[in-house]
């Protein structure tokens, strides 16, 4: 990924923000000055080092390229948000089957996996 990549944003454009907490989303760039990019929200970052200018340690953020892996960790870390604080026992059984199914086959696979490269 090239550092300068924040320089050619254009309004409309993708961005990945990333913050302190380790929680990421997929934003647009409303606006741009010579110095700054600013999301819809008012928040504002430096084009030079993608960090977020104002706010405390807490409130730190920065920008990276939305790149396919990125979105796709950013997708899976919300999907995963919404799976742990779900409640499970308000699930119909064969809703639970399902979910019990998938996770005993990644399972199993896991443990091929481990078994052939045990063997190498």
């Amino acid at each position: 990924m090239k550092d300068n990549w924040r320089e050619s944003l254009k309004v409309g454009d993708e961005v990945a923000v990333h913050n302190m907490r380790g929680s990421g989303r997929i934003d647009i760039v409303a606006r741009l000055t010579k110095t700054m990019i600013i999301l819809p929200g008012g928040s504002r970052y430096c084009k030079k080092s993608g960090r977020r200018v104002g706010g405390g340690i807490w409130d730190s953020a920065f920008l990276e390229q939305p790149t396919k892996e990125l979105r796709d960790q950013i997708e899976k870390d919300h999907i995963l948000k919404k799976i742990v604080g779900s409640d499970f026992k308000s699930l119909d059984i064969n809703t639970l089957k399902a979910i019990h199914s998938i996770l005993k086959e990644k399972a199993r696979k896991k443990m091929i996996d481990l078994k052939l490269n045990s063997r190498s």
